[in-house]
């Protein structure tokens, strides 16, 4: 036991979670507020511009950090795609205020431990390590891995996800 890595050890060495779904070559999406269909082009760019509520919204994932992170980036993407642009962008400005380091943490926990292990962590690092607003990201996290089926996660761990303790009563 003494020789166990610490997961929130910065020194520990990373892993790879990422067997994403590629991405699109184009994303095409509906905005209601034109009413007309648009499309992002180049999908491979770091800078998404897209319409919502009569103006343009930049999606920048150039950005050091969180919202760099490419599992942020499909998360994104998926509420794009799905003609959800307000929650995108919610999410979105979550992940960009999250803290880089922390946020890695959380995802090696998130690929290291079995969703039961997890859900054992979860009060007890997760909630008292990150602030409630960013709690309903961070389950946006472990939702989009278990319906890509990343590391441990499965489509059928979406239930366990749903059960997992908003917040702490202590904050």
């Amino acid at each position: 036991m003494g020789n166990q890595l610490d997961l929130w050890d910065e020194n520990r060495p990373t892993t790879s979670i990422l067997s994403l779904p590629p991405l699109p070559s184009l994303v095409r999406y509906y905005d209601q507020f034109a009413q007309k269909d648009r499309v992002i082009r180049d999908i491979s760019s770091c800078v998404w511009a897209v319409h919502h509520s009569g103006s343009i919204v930049n999606f920048d994932f150039r950005k050091a950090g969180t919202v760099s992170d490419p599992v942020v980036m499909r998360v994104v993407l998926e509420y794009i795609q799905s003609d959800q642009i307000a929650t995108g962008l919610k999410y979105y400005s979550s992940f960009n205020n999250i803290d880089f380091g922390d946020f890695v943490r959380f995802k090696r926990l998130c690929e290291d431990l079995s969703p039961s292990e997890f859900m054992g962590r979860w009060s007890l690092e997760i909630l008292d390590k990150f602030p409630q607003r960013h709690i309903q990201s961070l389950r946006q996290i472990l939702h989009w891995m278990a319906k890509w089926s990343i590391a441990h996660w499965r489509p059928s761990d979406r239930d366990l996800i749903r059960s997992l303790p908003g917040f702490s009563s202590s904050k």
